[in-house]
């Protein structure tokens, strides 16, 4: 007599079971149409935040995944994942990072500011803010057309990461950069005078005023040139920059 045996049937571990309801059901996914659009990185970011909360992936791999979704968002819609979500700040709480903010910004913010309650902000306080509002935007406009001024607004200092401070002989290096008489000039210095360092904003405002522009960075180490080319990557992708608009 032939008895029939059943196979035994193996539990899933809740591990296992977490993976395979991940793998049916993901977290997030963005469409091809939306892969440019920043919006969709926030959403998937919150879809991380959530299932970490709700045990659907562990909170220990929760960076790993909102590190992903932030390199995606800047590599593909050019924008700081932290940008996109401060979109969605309440404008009066931005105030302070104003230089950041771009033109249209700035109009909301006085907008808003001019319909405060004055029982919480007095009229003399509002037109302090509006008032550094309409100077900024002057700077922002100047800088489209002004390379030192650019460099003042966008650069730091390589040593504390202050604001840099124009000397005359800063003034005279933009000066000779750019006079249609000296287009082939060699600017000649000691050193620790600030050569490298305004032209990095002599870089940056001509690439960000004529994308199509193309420079050539040549030093006598390797290293030095991607450190230097790195630097000013980051300047382009500064909130500072971004808020002047000089990118055509």
């Amino acid at each position: 007599m032939v008895k029939s045996v059943s196979p035994s049937v193996k539990a899933l571990t809740q591990e296992e079971e977490r993976l395979l309801d991940l793998q049916a059901h993901p977290l997030w996914q963005i469409p091809n149409e939306r892969i440019t659009d920043p919006e969709a990185y926030l959403e998937a970011a919150a879809a991380v935040m959530n299932g970490a909360g709700d045990g659907r992936i562990k909170p220990v791999d929760a960076p790993r995944y909102m590190k992903l979704i932030n390199d995606n968002c800047l590599a593909l819609a050019h924008v700081e994942l932290s940008e996109v979500a401060k979109q969605h700040t309440d404008i009066i709480k931005r105030l302070t990072s104003i230089l950041e903010m771009d033109e249209a910004d700035l109009k909301k913010l006085e907008a808003a500011i001019m319909h405060i309650d004055d029982v919480r902000v007095d009229m003399g306080l509002k037109k302090k803010w509006i008032g550094l509002i309409h100077r900024t935007i002057k700077l922002q406009t100047e800088c489209r057309t002004d390379p030192a001024k650019t460099w003042t607004y966008v650069g730091r200092t390589s040593e504390a990461a202050d604001v840099f401070t124009m000397a005359p002989c800063h003034l005279n290096y933009f000066e000779v950069w750019n006079d249609p008489a000296k287009a082939n000039s060699l600017v000649m210095a000691p050193p620790s005078h600030g050569k490298t360092t305004c032209l990095r904003g002599q870089i940056v405002w001509e690439v960000g005023n004529h994308p199509e522009l193309r420079c050539l960075i040549i030093y006598d180490e390797k290293d030095k040139v991607r450190k230097e080319v790195n630097l000013i990557k980051k300047y382009f992708r500064s909130p500072w920059f971004q808020a002047t608009g000089s990118i055509s």
